[in-house]
């Protein structure tokens, strides 16, 4: 019997959401600035770099249009408190250098790269009804989660304040206290005084 040829889609890659996910409890808990994140970055799977899917600020705004980091940080939080991605490697500074988190989608799998230390990891489904019983639930759930998720960044950030480099661009503001998977993802509403705090210790 002949082998069925693949039949390509003749206006290239797509981006699949399946109707389960986007009625369901979680993705309504979502502002809309997540939900347009969840599409973003869902195009970048290319089906087999699930669990290294990187948000960071540069790419985002270059890539999507993003403006605002604090903006993709709300939203990177919002879509890891709703179960739609999960860390898979945590980022930080190394060296002095920004290293980006990475993710997974937790509705589709994670093959094993050798290479890079990524483990396999099958389908989790953490947004589905079954972890969020209501709207309301996942409402109270988003906000406690997201909070929790800001605290633990701020400790990262205490603890392991960033190297100051002599290369940086001319400008004291690219100084950035944290960085847990993008520019973005570091800066919350207190990211101004962060800086501040900063650049008086190394002024």
């Amino acid at each position: 019997m002949a082998t069925k040829k693949k039949v390509e889609d003749p206006r290239g890659s797509w981006t699949k959401l399946y109707r389960e996910m986007i009625t369901c409890h979680a993705y309504r808990a979502l502002s809309m600035t997540a939900r347009c994140l969840l599409w973003d970055m869902k195009s970048m799977v290319n089906g087999t770099n699930n669990g290294s899917i990187g948000a960071p600020f540069s790419v985002m705004k270059k890539q999507f249009g993003w403006a605002s980091s604090s903006a993709l940080s709300k939203s990177l939080y919002e879509l890891r408190a709703m179960g739609f991605i999960a860390l898979t490697k945590q980022g930080g500074f190394n060296e002095g250098d920004r290293v980006c988190s990475l993710y997974r989608f937790t509705d589709l799998p994670v093959y094993e790269h050798k290479e890079s230390g990524r483990q396999a990891v099958g389908r989790t489904f953490d947004y589905d009804n079954t972890h969020f019983k209501s709207l309301a639930e996942a409402k109270a759930l988003l906000e406690v989660r997201v909070a929790e998720y800001r605290s633990e960044g701020r400790r990262r950030q205490k603890k392991n304040p960033p190297v100051l480099s002599e290369n940086l661009s001319g400008s004291r503001g690219e100084l950035e206290g944290e960085f847990s998977g993008s520019r973005g993802e570091q800066e919350g509403p207190d990211s101004g005084s962060r800086r501040e705090h900063w650049l008086r210790v190394v002024g």
